[in-house]
């Protein structure tokens, strides 16, 4: 049911048995429901490595670091489900800025980083194709991105299990496949080619995929979204 509240402009969150949410059809409720745990290998990965970085963040790094997180966490808001700006903690942007890096094997960074932005990288020149014969990818992207030009960026490819044609909405889960690495003196060269999709995929079938890039000094970008047909 597509409601709008007339004591509150927006709502988000549960209460009781009722979440609120909005999509692009306007603010709407349902009813609550607790998610089954699978304990993917997936899951257990990020949340191993996330209490892995916050004992690094409490044991290793030092006060000057943390106090550079400190200065990233002040000056780079991050939207809420709403999409208002919010600030969260220097913790908590170690932890999203270093949780990719260490799910892909890239390097974690403890400094914090030197400008105080999220990155970003060319989404309009990124996107995928997809080879049911060779159960293949092919991740295309801008090598004059700072990510590919600098040693120590990479851009982190994340796919969804094949689906139907007809599906044209999937929130997940997404599945980490392979990283492409920059490097100062030579950039990676457009596309990233024959990267193994790491479940069969048939002619005809949609993949869905985001990409994400981060920065050699850990800025993580916002995610790009986007689908294709296997061909």
């Amino acid at each position: 049911m597509i409601f709008k509240p007339f004591l509150v402009a927006e709502m988000s969150g549960a209460m009781g048995g009722v979440v609120a949410s909005h999509n692009s059809g306007g603010q709407y409720l349902r009813s609550r429901v607790v998610p089954t745990d699978p304990q993917t290998a997936n899951q257990v990965l990020v949340r191993n490595t996330v209490g892995t970085l916050a004992n690094r963040w409490a044991s290793t790094l030092t006060e000057v670091q943390r106090g550079k997180w400190l200065s990233y966490a002040n000056a780079v808001l991050l939207p809420n489900r709403l999409g208002d700006s919010r600030r969260v903690s220097p913790l908590a942007h170690y932890i999203r800025s270093n949780t990719p890096r260490v799910q892909s094997g890239a390097p974690i960074v403890d400094d914090g980083p030197g400008l105080l932005n999220l990155g970003d990288f060319d989404a309009t020149a990124a996107g995928i194709s997809a080879d049911g014969t060779t159960g293949d990818v092919d991740l295309f992207f801008s090598n004059t991105d700072s990510w590919a030009t600098t040693t120590g960026g990479f851009l982190l490819l994340y796919l969804s299990r094949p689906k139907s044609p007809t599906v044209n909405f999937f929130k997940g889960p997404y599945n980490y496949v392979n990283r492409v690495t920059g490097n100062t003196a030579t950039p990676p060269t457009s596309p990233s080619a024959g990267i193994a999709v790491p479940w069969p995929i048939s002619t005809g079938q949609k993949l869905f995929y985001q990409l994400r890039a981060t920065a050699s000094d850990g800025r993580l970008s916002f995610v790009s979204r986007g689908s294709t047909i296997v061909t």
